[in-house]
C-alpha cells in the first residue's frame, strides 16, 4: 500500500509513457506525409493521362472529320512492328505535347535552333478495314502515342470509324 501512496503523488510521465506518446505522434506524422507523397503522385500521373488522350482524341477528331491527311502510306505491317521507344521516337510522323500536335519533318528541320525542344512525343497512325467483314465501309484507326517522359514504352488507341 506504500507504493501505491507513493505513485500517486507522483507528478509527470515516465520514460517509458514518452517514448510510447513520441512513437505514436511519429507513426501518425508519417503516415499524413507519406499519403501526401501518394496524392502528388497520383494527380501527376492523371494529369500525365489527362494530356495524353486529349492529344490523342485531338487526332482522331481531325482524322475523322478531315480523313487521313497525315500518314496515308504506311504499311501497317511495319507499323505494328515498331515497338521499340527509341525506333517509335524516329519513325512516327507526328510530335505532340500538351500544346498540340505538328508534323515531325517541322521539328526536325528546327532541330538545330531547339524551337521543338519541348516536344517530347511522337504519335502515328493507320486506317485499315473492320477484321470483320461484315462491317462493309467501317474502318479500325490504331493510334500509337510515344513520349519520353510519360510513357514507358508505347501505347495503342484503337477507335472504330466510318469509311475516310
Amino acid at each position: 500500500m506504500k507504493f501505491l501512496k507513493n505513485k500517486k503523488a507522483q507528478q509527470g510521465f515516465t520514460l517509458v509513457e514518452i517514448m510510447v506518446a513520441t512513437a505514436v505522434l511519429g507513426a501518425i506524422i508519417y503516415s499524413f506525409t507519406g499519403s501526401s507523397r501518394y496524392i502528388d503522385r497520383s494527380v501527376k500521373k492523371t494529369e500525365n493521362d489527362i494530356v495524353i488522350r486529349r492529344g490523342v482524341l485531338d487526332l482522331y477528331e481531325s482524322i475523322r472529320s478531315t480523313g487521313a491527311t497525315f500518314q496515308v502510306t504506311t504499311d501497317p505491317t511495319i507499323f505494328k512492328q515498331m515497338t521499340s521507344k527509341d525506333t517509335l521516337m524516329k519513325e512516327l510522323p507526328l510530335a505532340w505535347n500538351e500544346d498540340g500536335i505538328i508534323d515531325a519533318s517541322y521539328c526536325e528541320q528546327k532541330a538545330a535552333s531547339g524551337n521543338c525542344d519541348h516536344y517530347k512525343g511522337r504519335m502515328g497512325f493507320i486506317v485499315e478495314p473492320h477484321p470483320n467483314p461484315k462491317f462493309r465501309g467501317v474502318y479500325k484507326l490504331t493510334i500509337r502515342v510515344v513520349h519520353k517522359d510519360l510513357i514507358e514504352n508505347f501505347e495503342d488507341y484503337e477507335f472504330i470509324i466510318n469509311g475516310i
